[in-house]
């Protein structure tokens, strides 16, 4: 189990290092999320910041690499944030790394349940 302090003092760690107020970021839907860190409404995060949000095929399940990668280009913004923790399949952090550097933008790991076995997937390079 992991601590939710934890997960909350790293994450707006990562934002106020890398964002200012009213910059744009691609997070997972919400609805694939079990808290409210990355983009809701009624936190700070959805205060400071303007989430748009990419989600998973409706036949498959899945996440729809492709259309991630267009949301990206379309709308550029300053973070992706790559993890969903409510979503129950294992995410390509190597895709979602590669739309991060054809843009040169800060990609954030926001995968807080299973961090620990996903923590070589992204070294200080990629931020």
């Amino acid at each position: 189990m992991y601590s939710r302090i934890a997960v909350l003092k790293r994450t707006f760690g990562v934002y106020f290092a890398f964002l200012k107020p009213g910059d744009l970021v691609l997070g997972m839907d919400l609805s694939m999320e079990d808290t409210l860190l990355y983009g809701s409404p009624v936190n700070v995060s959805g205060m400071y910041y303007k989430f748009i949000s990419y989600g998973v095929d409706q036949e498959t399940l899945v996440i729809d690499y492709d259309k991630f990668e267009k949301i990206a280009m379309e709308n550029k913004p300053k973070m992706i944030v790559a993890g969903a923790s409510a979503y129950p399949r294992e995410i390509d952090f190597e895709k979602c790394l590669l739309v991060a550097k054809k843009m040169w933008r800060v990609i954030y790991g926001g995968y807080g349940s299973y961090s620990r076995s996903c923590s070589s997937k992204f070294t200080y390079e990629s931020l």
